[in-house]
């Protein structure tokens, strides 16, 4: 549970870091050419022209949901609706990661599964040191991964890639460096 409420934490103060570098660092107008140009390049990194479209579409629809309330007034009128709309972007493309990130943690598992069982037939001991970090490398690829798909731009997009070789080289060894009886 206490993983669980750390990776939470790391998420949030990862954003806040993000909403700290826009509200202080960055000039508006700057940072709105940014998120302009950071939509772009994420809808060019999609190959096919209907899949691009397609993704053009959902985005704009999850952004119609997320936005605020009230109309917001000053540097907020121009930032608001392209942060919604690069923050969906990346939800979406997210989205379209996550079998894959799926299929890594499940060849993180069998991977783990198989060193086990090599433990079992032949002589040798599992650390449980090893596990605890496997289990931290899971928790820390999952936030992440998490972060990469809220940040509106900060974060680059390889950052989907990166949490699923984390997530499956942790989870090979959380699983792997397991007591062979438990």
């Amino acid at each position: 549970m206490r993983l669980l409420v750390w990776t939470l934490l790391l998420v949030l103060a990862g954003l806040g870091l993000q909403a700290a570098y826009i509200a202080v660092l960055a000039s508006p107008r700057d940072f709105e050419r940014r998120l302009r140009e950071d939509i772009a390049l994420a809808l060019n990194g999609v190959p096919s022209g209907p899949c691009r479209e397609a993704l053009r579409v959902r985005a704009l629809r999850a952004s119609a949901v997320v936005r605020p309330g009230r109309d917001p007034s000053g540097t907020a009128a121009l930032l608001v609706p392209t942060l919604t709309s690069a923050v969906a972007v990346r939800v979406v493309l997210a989205v379209g990661v996550l079998p894959l990130f799926g299929a890594a943690l499940l060849v993180g598992i069998v991977a783990g599964l198989l060193r086990r069982h090599r433990l079992r037939e032949e002589h040798g001991y599992s650390s449980v040191t090893f596990s605890y970090v496997g289990k931290f490398l899971v928790a820390g690829a999952l936030a992440g991964y998490v972060l990469t798909a809220f940040s509106p731009a900060i974060v680059p997009l390889w950052g989907f890639y990166l949490a699923t070789l984390g997530v499956s080289a942790g989870a090979a060894v959380y699983v792997g460096c397991l007591p062979p009886r438990l």
